[in-house]
C-alpha cells in the first residue's frame, strides 16, 4: 500500500509539473501575442508631388512585404479614380508581386464602410492621395469630428500588424489632430476671413501642426500663424516629393530639403509682428524630437545611426550660389523664398537675409546657436539649425 501510495504521489506530482509546463507554454504564447499588438505605428508623411525619382521615399513607402496587398485611399481627390490609377503607377514597379486594392468608399453607404473597415488594417502600406483633406474627413470622421469605424480600424491594424500609412499633400496634412483646412500665409498673419484656417484631423500624427507644399507654396508664414493658434511649439512644414517619417513622436527627415520646422517656443508678438521664432530646414536622415531628453536642444541634426552625418560647416559659399538666379529682392510667399534667404546666409552668416510681402518683411538671422551642416561638394544637401525668424509688419 505504502508502495501504491508512493507511486500515486508520483503520478500526481508528474500530472501536476506537466500542467505547470503547458500553462507557462500557453502563457510565454499569450505574452509573444501580447507583445505582437503592440507595434510601433509608423507614418511617412509627403509634402506633395511624389514623383517616380523620389526613391527614398517611394523606399520608405513600401519597406514592408508581408502581406504582398498596399491599399490606396484616393478620396481627397475630384477625380479618386484617376488618383488611384497614379499611386499604382508609382508603387508596382517597384513592387510587382503586391496587389493594389482601391478602399471601398464609406460615403456609399453601410455596406462600403463595414468592408473598408474589414480590410484596412491589415496591409503593407495604407496610402492616402493628395486632393482637399476636407473630402477625407467627411468619410472617415464623426459628425462631431472623432474617428468612425473606418479609421478606428486602420489605427487598430497599426497596432496589431505595424500597418505603415502613408500619404501625401492633402493625405498627409489630415493625419494630425489639427489641421489646415485653407488659407495662406498672408491672411492668416493678418488674421482676415477669420485668420489661419483649422479645423479638426485624424488625429493619428500628434503634438505638432504638419504643413505641406511648404516651400513651393511659401506656406512658413501661416505656419506661424498656426502655432498661435493651437499652442503647439512645433511646426512641421512638407517638402514636395520630400517627406518626413513619423513614428514613436519622432520625426526622420526624407530627402535633401526635405522639410522647414518652426518653433515657437521663443516667438513674441507685437501687434502684428511676430518675433523670435526659430526656423530649420532638415535633411536627409535628420530628426527632430519634440520631447528630447533635459539640455538637449532641438532639431537634432542626424547621427551615423541614422544613416547621415553631414559634416558641420561655419559657412558655405558653395550653396549661396544655388541661389544666385533669384531676384535680389525677394518676395515673401514666393516658391523657395525660405530656402533662398537660408542659402545665402550661409554664404555670409552674419548678413541678415530679408523677403517682403505686401504688409510684412520677413527677416532670417543667425546666431550662436545656429548649425550648418552639408555634405563636402554637395551644396544641395545643406541643412540648418536654429536660424532665426522674425516677420514684422511693414508701417504704412
Amino acid at each position: 500500500m505504502i508502495g501504491s501510495r508512493g507511486h500515486l504521489h508520483a503520478a500526481i506530482w508528474a500530472a501536476a509539473a506537466f500542467i505547470a509546463l503547458v500553462v507557462m507554454v500557453i502563457g510565454a504564447g499569450g505574452a509573444e501575442r501580447a507583445c505582437a499588438r503592440v507595434a510601433m505605428p509608423t507614418f511617412v508623411l509627403v509634402g506633395g508631388g511624389l514623383e517616380a525619382d523620389g526613391r527614398a521615399v517611394l523606399d520608405a513607402l513600401l519597406v514592408r512585404q508581408d502581406t504582398h496587398k498596399i491599399v490606396i485611399v484616393p478620396y481627397a481627390s475630384g477625380e479618386p479614380e484617376r488618383a488611384a490609377h497614379n499611386a499604382r503607377e508609382l508603387f508596382q514597379p517597384l513592387r510587382p508581386r503586391a496587389n493594389c486594392v482601391v478602399l471601398p468608399d464609406p460615403a456609399l453607404g453601410d455596406a462600403q464602410r463595414d468592408e473598408a473597415a474589414a480590410i484596412i488594417g491589415h496591409a503593407d502600406l495604407v496610402f492616402f492621395t493628395g486632393g482637399d483633406q476636407s473630402r477625407l474627413t467627411e468619410r472617415f470622421l464623426t459628425k462631431d469630428g472623432r474617428q468612425g469605424p473606418v479609421l478606428r480600424a486602420l489605427h487598430q491594424g497599426m497596432l496589431d500588424h505595424a500597418t505603415v500609412v502613408g500619404g501625401t499633400s492633402a493625405g498627409a496634412a489630415v493625419m494630425a489632430d489639427t489641421m489646415f483646412t485653407g488659407g495662406g500665409s498672408e491672411k492668416a498673419l493678418l488674421g482676415e476671413d477669420g485668420g489661419v484656417k483649422m479645423g479638426p484631423g485624424f488625429g493619428l500624427v500628434g503634438g505638432v501642426v504638419i504643413d505641406t507644399h511648404t516651400l513651393s507654396r511659401g506656406r512658413y508664414g501661416r505656419m506661424v500663424a498656426a502655432l498661435e493658434a493651437t499652442g503647439h511649439r512645433f511646426a512641421i512644414g512638407l517638402c514636395e516629393n520630400r517627406g518626413v517619417i513619423a513614428r514613436g513622436g519622432v520625426f526622420t527627415a526624407i530627402g535633401d530639403s526635405a522639410a522647414v520646422v518652426i518653433d515657437g517656443a521663443e516667438m513674441k508678438r507685437d501687434g502684428l509682428s511676430r518675433r523670435g521664432a526659430r526656423a530649420s530646414i532638415l535633411g536627409d536622415g535628420d530628426v527632430l524630437n519634440p520631447r528630447p531628453q533635459a539640455g538637449v536642444h532641438v532639431p537634432v541634426a542626424g547621427s551615423a545611426a541614422l544613416g547621415t552625418d553631414a559634416p558641420r560647416v561655419d559657412r558655405a559659399p558653395e550653396a549661396a550660389a544655388l541661389a544666385a538666379d533669384a531676384p535680389a529682392e525677394l518676395k515673401a510667399w514666393d516658391k523657395d523664398a525660405l530656402l533662398t534667404m537660408a542659402r545665402r546666409l550661409a554664404g555670409e552668416p552674419t548678413k541678415p537675409q530679408t523677403a517682403r510681402s505686401d504688409r510684412f518683411v520677413i527677416t532670417l538671422r543667425a546666431d550662436e546657436r545656429t548649425r550648418w551642416h552639408m555634405h563636402p561638394g554637395k551644396p544641395e544637401t545643406l541643412r540648418v539649425f536654429d536660424l532665426i525668424l522674425d516677420i514684422d509688419e511693414r508701417k504704412p
